[in-house]
C-alpha cells in the first residue's frame, strides 16, 4: 500500500470511508480489509504508535 499512501490520505481527507479505500485498492490489485487500511493510514499519519 505504500506507493498509494498519499492517495489514501487525500481520499480520507475528502471523507472516503476505510471500506471505500479498501475497495479502491482492490481495483488496483491490492486485496486488503478495511481494518488493514485503517491501521496503515493511521500509522502513516502518526495517529498510531
Amino acid at each position: 500500500m505504500q506507493p498509494h499512501q498519499d492517495v489514501l490520505a487525500d481520499m480520507r481527507a475528502k471523507g472516503f470511508s476505510y471500506q471505500q479505500l479498501a475497495d479502491w485498492l482492490d481495483g488496483q490489485g491490492i486485496k486488503v480489509s478495511k481494518d488493514t487500511v485503517r491501521l496503515f493510514v493511521e500509522k502513516a499519519s502518526g495517529s498510531v504508535s
